[in-house]
């Protein structure tokens, strides 16, 4: 009930701007929510195939060359799969920065505690962040490629 009268002393105005402030942020969480999924699938897939890539291996007894290019492989794959958690972690604090920074619109739009200073600094760490983890899968996919690189010469 407190909380109801802290919200109710301010007009329809003041609280419409708040949502409006903070439908693009919100949306930004909707698109970091595909691009999350994106890179969950391909940790899922990297790593079944490394699950049947060591199987592959400790199958294998004699160390040929066959199995020298498994165990290559599989530290290429494990390098990448690092990659894509780090990259899966910063979009996971980009979504919770993105989260904070809506919090923050709203709290500054209908109360008296003035945190719009919060906000410019907190989207900016939240891009920062989802670059770096753009960077990071870049990497992986760059390394994934390798791993299928033929040469035509």
């Amino acid at each position: 009930m407190l909380l109801f009268l802290l919200f109710s002393q301010y007009d329809t105005d003041t609280v419409g701007e708040a949502i409006r402030l903070s439908l693009a942020p919100i949306f930004l969480i909707g698109a970091l929510g595909h691009y999350l999924t994106v890179l969950v699938s391909r940790k899922d897939s990297l790593f079944n195939g490394l699950e049947r890539l060591r199987r592959e291996i400790d199958g294998s007894q004699e160390f040929d060359q066959q199995r020298q290019r498994l165990i290559q492989i599989y530290g290429s794959r494990r390098r990448s799969l690092t990659l894509l958690m780090r990259s899966i972690q910063l979009v996971t604090v980009v979504i919770l920065l993105t989260a904070i920074d809506v919090i923050v619109l709203f709290i500054s739009s209908v109360t008296p505690f003035n945190l719009s200073g919060f906000v410019l600094p907190i989207f900016a760490i939240a891009m920062v962040c989802l670059i770096c983890s753009s960077l990071l899968f870049l990497r992986e996919l760059s390394i994934a490629s390798k791993e299928f690189h033929v040469d035509f010469d």
